[in-house]
């Protein structure tokens, strides 16, 4: 999941970051986080991170995301049996955009005599069974009945249309059987990544939009956040200071530090 954070020297476009989460099946989990221009390779990061998690090379791992470029380029150069599975949130939210601007035409027909919102629960309710190709093709048709250019009340209605069925044909190699998947206990949404993302951009990066921030500086306070929440962030033994300090002050302290330097 990526998240938008200001850059420390505008203008500029805001940086993106990535978070994610792995969750195992003894309902353990491990967040990891980056600012995409910090590293040298997407791909290879995953994988370590992977690595360290304790999750073999040739271990099949199933990964809910969004339909983000970049984070699929990733998943296909860590050379691992990765599934990757478009997560139903993001489809649900595609959805939603043209069922919100269907309510404005209850008696707006479909070529077939039924009404277009029934037509749209129709499509959502085969992309859910698995059944997407379907689903392309109904939503397709109900584009297409607007003509080239639809009529300026319905064109926001043709456009949402034409970005679900656009949006489904493009990610058909990852959508799956999400009826299937709910009924055995499987997930289903990329929430968890989400969560990892609200924890990890917290509101000292994102959410207060007056602070800006550094691509080094972002990179570097997420690998901290990052420790704390994966209970990773050790404390350092006290080092021992350059100069000793004047007596006197803390007799039991001066003993302590003279002690460890010897």
């Amino acid at each position: 999941m990526a998240q938008a954070l200001r850059s420390a020297t505008p203008p500029s476009s805001p940086r993106q970051s990535r978070a994610g989460r792995v969750c195992f099946e003894d309902g353990r989990s491990r967040v990891y986080a980056y600012v995409h221009n910090q590293v040298p390779s997407a791909a290879a990061r995953l994988g370590r991170f992977l690595s360290s998690s304790g999750i073999g090379a040739h271990e099949r791992v199933t990964i809910l995301c969004d339909a983000a470029g970049e984070f699929e380029k990733a998943v296909q150069r860590t050379g691992r049996p990765l599934c990757r599975i478009v997560d139903w949130f993001h489809i649900a939210m595609k959805f939603r955009a043209i069922e919100q601007t269907a309510l404005k035409y209850p008696g707006l027909l479909a070529p077939n005599g039924e009404t277009i919102m029934k037509e749209i629960t129709s499509a959502k309710w085969l992309v859910w069974h698995g059944k997407a190709p379907k689903a392309v093709t109904l939503l397709r048709s109900l584009h297409d009945a607007f003509g080239v250019e639809a009529e300026e009340r319905y064109s926001t209605l043709q456009w949402n249309l034409r970005k679900v069925w656009w949006y489904l044909r493009s990610n058909d190699s990852y959508l799956v059987n999400y009826g299937r998947r709910y009924r055995k206990g499987l997930p289903i949404s990329s929430a968890t990544a989400e969560s990892a993302v609200n924890q990890v951009v917290s509101s000292r990066m994102a959410k207060h939009r007056q602070m800006r921030w550094s691509d080094e500086g972002a990179h570097l306070l997420a690998q901290v956040r990052v420790h704390v929440i994966n209970d990773e962030l050790k404390p350092r033994a006290m080092p021992i200071p350059l100069r000793a300090p004047k007596p006197g002050r803390n007799s039991q302290w001066d003993e302590e530090l003279f002690r460890r330097a010897a």
